[in-house]
């Protein structure tokens, strides 16, 4: 499986399973290859001009694992065609703030103090309501459903940073990871390293040519569609749980098993 789509599949691996997107991996078999390759009679030159394909992809993945935070912007399409667009601000310590729309469906995730919140349109919960899911469509309107840590499992991915992280680097082996050309990021230079599959499919992912070598972005260029940035490495973000006049305990609706 390719970079974007193995990306998008660990983010949305909480429910949106049928979105099938990509990641990266470390090669096994060159896990003791030194960083610095050996001098030749030609002096490489440019960013990381002395890395392989795989060993910036391990630096970058690298990068990635150590950071505490970051913003992740993932857009897809489904099967029959209709756009998908999940954000998240994540922490490794479990906090997150994330937003999902597909056509017109939208749905908000907050993970703060032990407890998942969740706010959605009405045919969200009346899918997900199971019996009590016309209930639960008039009661929550505007309003958040307050989830316990263990009712909110199934979002465990979507917020955890080193879960998602763990999910990215179990790539295939059997793919090669071939540096491309330079190119910017919102005005950031990058190095593009073009990962492809067995199966011929590649994916292109621009790591940060200065500074911190993070992935700033993946896509398949023969889907454009499938793709994920990713920003504000470091930054903390500002996640709270809703004022409790906003919320319902998912208690009150009989505990029904909530996922995407």
């Amino acid at each position: 499986m390719g970079a974007t789509r193995r990306i998008l599949a660990a983010a949305l691996a909480a429910g949106a399973a049928a979105l099938g997107l990509a990641g990266c991996g470390g090669d096994k078999s060159g896990a003791d290859a030194p960083l610095v390759r050996p001098a030749s009679t030609h002096k490489a030159t440019g960013p990381y001009a002395d890395l392989t394909g795989r060993q910036l992809m391990d630096r970058a993945l690298a990068a990635m694992k150590a950071a505490p935070s970051m913003t992740v912007d993932l857009r897809t399409t489904d099967d029959s065609d209709k756009a998908f667009h999940f954000t998240t601000a994540l922490t490794r310590s479990g906090k997150c703030a994330a937003a999902a729309t597909a056509g017109g469906d939208s749905l908000q995730i907050i993970h703060a103090g032990g407890a998942y919140y969740l706010k959605a349109d009405a045919g969200f919960w009346k899918a997900q309501g199971g019996k009590n899911g016309q209930a639960m469509s008039r009661l929550l309107a505007g309003k958040w459903l307050k989830m316990p840590e263990k009712q909110g499992r199934n979002f465990a991915e979507l917020c955890d940073l080193s879960v998602m992280l763990d999910e990215i680097s179990q790539g295939s082996d059997s793919g090669t990871f071939t540096k491309g050309a330079a190119t910017t990021v919102g005005g950031q230079p990058a190095v593009t390293v073009v990962e492809k599959d067995t199966d011929g499919t590649t994916t292109d992912i621009l790591i940060a040519a200065s500074g911190t070598p993070y992935i700033l972005r993946a896509f398949t260029p023969d889907d454009p569609s499938n793709s994920a940035a990713f920003s504000g490495f470091g930054k903390a973000p500002r996640i709270s749980a809703p004022p409790a006049s906003r919320t319902l305990d998912l208690s009150a609706f009989g505990n029904p098993d909530i996922s995407i």
